[in-house]
């Protein structure tokens, strides 16, 4: 809002240093643009461990204003994803911590041990690493960069002016997207176009990929990452939402059968012992 209306960076900066004097991230921000960095140096600051910063190698001409509204986008888009995954998975996690107690009980209630047959066990702990890995698979998902997130920042670099050259080559990711993303610049040359190349690397849907490949033809790529993105971002809300249901089903299970056998192999022996 101050940039919009005028004010200096630096001297905004200044003044949300005055304004919120226990918010590290303007101090810090206000220290690198005193040393004369870069924006795109300045910028990397706004953005938390959760969120990779992808415009650290950016060799194109920015405007300030709209280079700002587009890191705040998408760090909204991204804290938005992580927030709604959090509230699914929260009942989840709930049910795995009361699954291990459960399990804990199980094998040890007061103290005493109580013997249950080998493969009964050997059934529980197959199930449990099972969940345990899906719960992990899901909280990747909650943070790892996506095809999804990869996408709206092209969105956001059009929405910006930039190039698709300019984007190859200002856009930088960690690990194995990185390479994809090198890989997906190598094979637009090939295809001489850009969605069936991402496509054919990242793997999005068959259905966004026919819906954004007919903007593409049309030339109006940038039109069409603004109308498909947020369809995209639903479908993936949605298969998130399935998978915690899914994961949601099988910990009811587990917890269930936990207790039948609770109840079968300590209680009932115990009970039968005191009737006599």
């Amino acid at each position: 809002m101050m940039l919009k209306s005028g004010v200096p960076l630096q001297q905004a900066i200044e003044l949300l240093v005055k304004f919120h004097p226990r918010d590290p991230v303007w101090k810090r921000m206000h220290v690198l643009l005193i040393q004369g960095k870069l924006l795109t140096d300045v910028a990397k600051e706004l953005f938390p461990w959760w969120c990779p910063y992808p415009f650290s190698n950016v060799d194109v001409s920015i405007h300030s204003i709209s280079y700002l509204e587009s890191c705040r986008e998408f760090l909204n888009h991204r804290s938005k994803w992580i927030r709604q995954a959090s509230q699914l998975l929260a009942y989840p996690l709930f049910l795995y911590l009361f699954s291990i107690f459960l399990l804990m009980l199980f094998l040890n209630v007061g103290g005493i041990e109580y013997q249950f047959p080998g493969w009964l066990g050997i059934f529980i702990m197959v199930i449990f690493l099972g969940i345990t890995g899906a719960i992990l698979y899901l909280l990747l998902c909650m943070f790892l960069v996506t095809p999804l997130d990869v996408l709206d920042l092209c969105r956001l670099c059009f929405k910006q002016g930039w190039s698709l050259n300019a984007m190859f080559y200002s856009l930088t990711f960690s690990g194995h997207i990185q390479q994809k993303w090198k890989k997906t610049m190598i094979e637009t040359l090939v295809f001489r176009s850009f969605i069936t190349a991402f496509s054919g690397v990242f793997k999005i849907p068959a259905s966004i990929e026919s819906a954004l490949k007919m903007h593409e033809q049309n030339g109006q790529l940038s039109v069409g990452l603004e109308l498909i993105v947020p369809h995209y971002r639903q479908y993936l809300l949605s298969h998130f939402r399935f998978l915690c249901y899914v994961l949601k089903s099988g910990l009811y299970v587990l917890v269930v059968v936990s207790i039948f056998i609770i109840l079968y192999f300590i209680y009932f022996p115990i009970a039968s012992q005191i009737t006599l």
